[in-house]
C-alpha cells in the first residue's frame, strides 16, 4: 500500500442492461427437502469476561481471529479462533485512528483491517496488530451527502452500499448506489445504482431507503440483489460491473397479519403528524426476499418473507439454497439452543456470528433497583458472542 491514503474519488461505471446479454432463470416453485444443519461452537465469549456494547459488524482473518466492530464504543475487539481476546484498539473522535458511527470492518488479502464511518463517510486503514495506518474521506460534489449503509467484502473485494443526498428547498433527493471499493487506486467504482427518487418535506421513506431491497456477494464474488419487494427475483454482476443474469421463481406473497398492519399503521400516522403533506401507502403484502447471505461453495441463502417468521429460539435461519445460475439446490435450516434469544447474527461463508442477550442485558440493566420480582431476570441476562462453523455443503 502507498505510503499516502489519498482521498478517495467516485468513478462511475453504469450497468447498461441493453448492451449486455443477460441470462434469466425463471423456475417455478418447487418442493425441495428441507436439511437440518445443527450448528457447532467455536468458541464464545461472555459479557462476564468481554466488556462490549453493540457489535455492529464483523470479519474474519484467514487465520480465524475474529474482528469485532463495537459500534456503541467505537473499537475493535480481535478474538483468537480459540475464543480468547487478543486485543482491542480504536476509540471514538475524528482524530487519527478514531472513528464514529462506524458501520463496517473488512480484512484485506494481506491482513490491513478496513474500517467504515458512516456519516461523514469515511475509510480509516489498521494494521493487523490494530496500529492506525491512515484513512481517508470518500469524496462527492459539494452539495451532496454522503452515507455508507452497509457493506461486504470476500476475496479482496469490498462492496459498499451507500446513498448520496441532496437537500432542496422542500425536498430531499437520493441516489442509492452499490460500489466496488478498490484500496489500491482509491477508487469507487458503482455496480449498480437506482434512479433519483424524491421525497417533500425531506422525509424519506424506509421502503426507499432500501430502494434495491437485500444483497449479498458469494465467493466467487458475484454480487447478488433483490431489487424487487413484490417479486422473488435476484439479479446476478460480476465484480467488474457486468450483469450477467436474473434469478426469477413463482412465489406467492405473504400476506401481513392484521397486527403487523395495525403496527404499520401507527407508524405511518405517527411519522405522517410530524411531517403534514406525507401520505404513506401501506402495503398488505410482506417482501417476498427478506433476506441474503453468502452461502459456501458460490451459494447464496435467500430468505423469502414465510422463512423468515420461523426463527425461534432453536432456529438461526431457514432459506433457500441457490447458486448464481439459479439452481435450487433445496432448503436449510441452521439449528442451535439460543436461550437467550439472537439480538444480532452475521452470516457469511463457511461462518456464522451470533450475539445473544445483549437485549435481554440492557433492559435488565434498566429496571427499577426495588422490583425483586425481576431480579433473577439481571442475574441470567449476561450477553454472549459464539462463533459457528458452516458445513462445507448446505445441499
Amino acid at each position: 500500500m502507498k505510503a499516502r491514503f489519498r482521498a478517495l474519488q467516485v468513478t462511475t461505471l453504469i450497468v447498461a442492461a441493453s448492451m449486455t446479454h443477460i441470462a434469466v432463470a425463471v423456475r417455478a416453485a418447487q418442493e425441495h427437502e428441507t436439511r437440518d444443519v445443527k450448528l457447532e461452537v467455536e468458541w464464545s465469549v461472555s459479557g462476564d469476561d468481554v466488556l462490549f456494547g453493540y457489535i455492529e459488524a464483523a470479519d474474519y482473518g484467514d487465520d480465524g481471529t475474529a474482528y469485532l466492530l463495537d459500534s456503541q464504543t467505537s473499537q475493535v475487539l480481535c478474538i483468537s479462533p480459540t475464543g480468547d481476546l487478543i486485543r482491542v484498539f480504536g476509540r471514538a473522535g475524528e482524530g487519527p485512528g478514531e472513528f464514529s458511527q462506524p458501520v463496517g470492518i473488512h480484512v484485506t488479502e494481506d491482513g490491513r483491517l478496513i474500517v467504515l464511518q458512516a456519516s461523514p463517510a469515511r475509510v480509516t486503514v489498521f494494521s493487523s496488530e490494530g496500529a492506525y495506518l491512515t484513512s481517508a474521506p470518500l469524496q462527492a460534489a459539494e452539495d451532496i451527502s454522503l452515507t455508507i449503509r452497509a457493506s461486504d467484502s470476500v476475496s479482496g473485494l469490498i462492496v459498499l452500499y451507500t446513498m448520496e443526498s441532496r437537500y432542496l428547498a422542500n425536498s430531499v433527493e437520493n441516489v442509492h448506489r452499490v460500489s466496488s471499493l478498490s484500496i489500491g487506486d482509491a477508487s469507487l467504482t458503482t455496480l449498480f445504482s437506482v434512479n433519483t427518487a424524491s421525497r417533500s418535506g425531506g422525509y424519506v421513506d424506509t421502503e426507499e431507503n432500501r430502494a434495491f431491497g437485500p444483497w449479498a456477494l458469494t465467493t466467487d464474488r458475484h454480487l447478488c440483489l433483490a431489487p424487487e419487494y413484490d417479486g422473488y427475483v435476484i439479479r446476478i454482476w460480476n465484480s467488474s460491473g457486468t450483469e450477467q443474469s436474473t434469478i426469477k421463481q413463482d412465489y406467492s406473497p405473504r400476506r401481513k397479519t392484521g397486527d403487523e398492519i395495525a403496527q404499520q399503521k401507527k407508524f405511518n400516522e405517527d411519522i405522517e403528524k410530524m411531517m403534514p403533506g406525507i401520505d404513506l401507502p401501506i402495503n398488505p403484502n410482506d417482501r417476498d426476499i427478506r433476506e441474503l447471505y453468502r452461502g459456501p461453495e458460490a451459494t447464496i441463502l435467500v430468505v423469502n418473507s414465510r422463512q423468515f417468521k420461523l426463527r425461534d429460539e432453536t432456529v438461526l435461519l431457514t432459506a433457500d439454497v441457490l447458486t448464481v445460475t439459479g439452481d435450487v439446490r433445496g432448503e436449510v435450516r441452521l439449528l442451535a439452543p439460543f436461550h437467550k434469544g439472537v439480538d444480532t447474527a452475521f452470516i457469511s461463508g463457511d461462518r456464522a456470528l451470533v450475539i445473544t442477550g445483549n437485549l435481554s442485558a440492557w433492559r435488565a440493566m434498566n429496571q427499577p433497583t426495588q422490583d425483586k420480582s425481576k431480579q433473577s431476570d439481571v442475574d441470567v441476562a449476561i450477553p454472549e458472542i459464539l462463533s459457528y462453523r458452516l458445513p462445507k455443503h448446505l445441499d
